[in-house]
């Protein structure tokens, strides 16, 4: 560093240090840094200038002490590029899109390349990490065909929530999770299933013999918990709770498909109710479910607001919320709301490292969030996970897509019964007990946090992400159109 220069804490955390490198006395104005950034990216904008510039000094006055001489001189280019932000949206005329003629008064509005232009902003240490991830997703966004085309620009958009595809950035294909035994006290549960007067309950009772036969699902007795044999692994055997699996099951055999309250309403979110709350709630004092659950996403409760169908979550000895499972309904395939629903999540977890007492790197590594997306009698569950370096002080977040999906009414009542046991024991091995490693997290002694993680936290965008329309592809004219400077 320069004598007179900025701090090496604070340019560790700026994406161009060769800027800020020299000597404070060289820098402070932005004609200065239009010059510098015009002539390393030239086929960037003068907009794209003062976006990238804004975000640096966010970083430089976030992070600076405020006495220095470096803080003062930030503060006075941020004020200098609002008053020329405001002034070139003055003077300068709108841009309309490419081939369009200008729109005339009283005609409905043309949307101008500023409403569905997007500039890809990484104000982030890992952004060079992430340079052939992003060479991906323009090949993505400039593909010929739709469906290419608009996975990269959803990338794209949760890439500025520091989101990255699990698959595409570590070049590893997705594998499907490997699931324990279902085991439960089958005689038991004989017992209850043939008490129901409904015939299709009753006829439940020969298709679980008929899983016993086959090794699918192991019977156990009252307790078995605490009596397994060292022959009889937990690690590869699930026990499920008869009253829990009894309502599973019922549910999936009974659900109707007809809507229970008239065209538009969705039929399956009856099945899915009554499976989440006895799953989460029978036999667990440690874990609510929450309907309608509403982040505190900055924006919220406005046209940007953002809405989870359903969340399950655990507190803190405060009573505050965190949720660990998170699930959005759907009418028209899994690609609706996808979106909104990863955004969610991570501003969640972002919220959930931010509070939570000292960790390690190892201990954020191991946490993680679910997500759900319903459609109809299918559920697609995928996961999202910290990706954190304490030595670099970067933190990414990963998402994995298709975890495991489980399928109802396929028309064959054994392969049901068997996607209810397999998505039992999924909830119950996986999701419940990473709920419990974020409330005993939370929860545990010690108000010191690790400054090392909380410096390393993404800047998450301040407003939530519409849900796009319900359409298989976006049309035309409401594509946002992403560049990314950094790669010219």
């Amino acid at each position: 560093m320069p004598r007179g220069g900025l701090p090496e804490a604070t340019l560790v955390k700026v994406a161009h240090r060769e800027y800020w490198e020299r000597a404070v006395s060289n820098c402070g104005h932005t004609d200065d840094w239009n010059a510098y950034y015009l002539k390393k990216h030239q086929n960037a904008i003068m907009e794209m200038s003062r976006q990238v510039l804004n975000s640096e000094l966010e970083i430089l006055i976030q992070n600076l002490k405020q006495s220095t001489r470096g803080s003062q001189k930030a503060v006075l280019m941020h004020q200098a590029l609002k008053l020329q932000g405001k002034q070139a949206s003055v003077e300068e005329p709108p841009t309309f899109l490419p081939n369009s003629p200008q729109t005339p008064p009283n005609d409905p509005p043309t949307l101008t390349m500023a409403e569905n232009h997007e500039i890809l902003l990484l104000m982030l240490p890992v952004t060079a990490t992430l340079l052939p991830y992003r060479r991906i997703l323009e090949e993505m966004r400039n593909h010929h065909t739709e469906e290419q085309s608009q996975r990269g620009r959803h990338l794209s958009l949760i890439l500025t929530w520091s989101v990255v595809d699990w698959s595409l950035f570590t070049g590893l294909q997705s594998t499907s999770t490997s699931l324990p035994t279902p085991s439960i006290n089958v005689p038991l549960l004989e017992l209850v299933l043939k008490d129901s007067s409904n015939e299709q309950i009753q006829r439940a009772v020969a298709i679980i013999g008929n899983l016993i036969a086959k090794d699918i699902v192991k019977t156990t007795k009252p307790h078995i918990q605490e009596q397994l044999p060292s022959s009889f692994d937990t690690k590869e055997h699930c026990v499920n709770n008869v009253g829990v699996a009894f309502s599973v099951i019922s549910s999936v055999l009974l659900c109707s498909l007809i809507p229970c309250r008239g065209p538009g309403s969705k039929p399956s979110k009856q099945l899915w109710t009554k499976i989440f709350q006895d799953t989460f709630l029978i036999g667990s004092e440690d874990i609510d479910t929450n309907w309608e659950y509403q982040p505190q996403i900055p924006g919220n409760s406005g046209k940007d607001s953002a809405r989870s169908d359903f969340a399950a979550v655990v507190f803190t000895t405060l009573g505050q919320q965190f949720p660990f499972f998170i699930v959005e309904f759907e009418a028209n395939g899994f690609s609706i709301h996808k979106d909104e629903i990863v955004v969610v999540a991570v501003f969640e977890y972002n919220k959930f490292l931010a509070t939570a007492p000292y960790m390690t790197e190892a201990e954020v590594n191991r946490t993680c969030l679910h997500v759900g997306l319903v459609n109809e009698t299918t559920i697609q569950l995928g996961l999202i996970k910290a990706l954190y370096n304490e030595a670099d002080r970067t933190l990414l977040y990963t998402y994995h897509a298709q975890n495991a999906i489980f399928k109802f009414h396929t028309g064959n009542q054994e392969v049901d019964i068997i996607n209810a046991f397999k998505l039992m024991v999924y909830l119950k091995t996986f999701i419940c007990q990473d709920g419990m490693t974020l409330k005993v997290l939370l929860n545990r002694e010690g108000t010191k946090q690790n400054m090392n993680l909380l410096a390393a936290l993404p800047h998450l965008p301040k407003k939530a992400i519409k849900s796009r329309i319900r359409s298989e592809f976006t049309l035309e004219p409401k594509r946002v159109k992403y560049s990314d400077p950094e790669l010219n």
